[in-house]
């Protein structure tokens, strides 16, 4: 019972902690107080706050609605790089937290797939 209240003790505040990182865009910041938004950080934090919301914890007022709004638009904003992986592997990982979220944008998964297809 103990070890059960402390998991859950840790989850609402590491969600209290991870509030704090939520720059005004939505977006969130690899460090507190920093005003750039990280990719792998934003997609990384909301992935964690969709399964907590799932599991019935409460998330800061405006978290989800903001986070969504960041991860859409930097979706439509993501071309694709034959330079390096990374940016198609953040572009992944932000169309499968949307998804997550409720919010797939198919276009960007098929475009996905079609590169890699190519391959």
């Amino acid at each position: 019972m103990k070890k059960k209240q402390d998991i859950q003790e840790n989850i609402t505040n590491g969600i209290k902690r991870l509030g704090n990182f939520q720059r005004p865009n939505g977006g969130m910041s690899y460090w507190m107080g920093e005003n750039n938004a990280s990719d792998w950080g934003t997609s990384y934090s909301g992935h964690f706050m969709i399964e907590a919301e799932k599991q019935g914890y409460v998330l800061p007022l405006t978290f989800k609605s903001n986070w969504i709004k960041y991860q859409t638009q930097a979706a439509r904003e993501w071309r694709p790089s034959y330079k390096t992986q990374n940016s198609d592997l953040a572009q992944a990982y932000r169309l499968y937290t949307l998804a997550l979220a409720g919010r797939p944008r198919l276009r960007r998964h098929e475009s996905l797939t079609r590169i890699y297809r190519n391959f």
